[in-house]
């Protein structure tokens, strides 16, 4: 279902499919598409909407290449929202990157913006990929939401 939300220049693309891995090929098609623009694209978010798809819907089976085929359309991407389980699963894709791709994949990228609880996992997932970013030279800046709703930074010293 694509829709626009109150602002004209915003568009909402929702893929509802029992299985999330179709989900995800589907969605990496879609916006495959020349008519998109998902190049020109410099705001995302990606999460499950309302919440239907819990983790008990997340098969590990969605191999982080997937992710990596999905993200690396996303040329222009400057802003990453991540909410719920997909939190993990973009970082576990985007840690996995080697040191001569960690720019190549979202190379405009300067913040992510995380909501929602940050299991262990994610956050040992997310210290690789922001390392490996700053070490690049191309540091990005991450940032998750309060109970409050405000958005702070996250520091990580064992990241310097």
């Amino acid at each position: 279902m694509l829709s626009h939300f109150q602002n004209p220049k915003r568009l909402r693309l929702q893929i509802n499919c029992f299985e999330v891995d179709w989900q995800l090929s589907f969605l990496t098609q879609v916006c495959s598409s020349p008519f998109l623009l998902t190049s020109a694209l410099e705001e995302l978010h990606i999460g499950e909407p309302g919440h239907r798809f819990g983790s008990a819907h997340w098969k590990d089976a969605i191999e982080n290449a997937q992710w990596l085929e999905l993200l690396d359309l996303f040329t222009a991407l400057k802003n990453l929202h991540l909410r719920g389980e997909t939190v993990l699963r973009v970082f576990s894709a985007l840690s996995e990157l080697s040191e001569e791709r960690v720019t190549e994949v979202l190379p405009a990228l300067q913040n992510i913006f995380i909501s929602g609880y940050l299991p262990e996992a994610s956050r040992k997932a997310m210290k690789i990929f922001v390392a490996a970013r700053r070490r690049s030279g191309h540091p990005v800046s991450v940032h998750t939401r309060t109970a409050g709703g405000e958005y702070t930074s996250w520091e990580d010293t064992t990241l310097l």
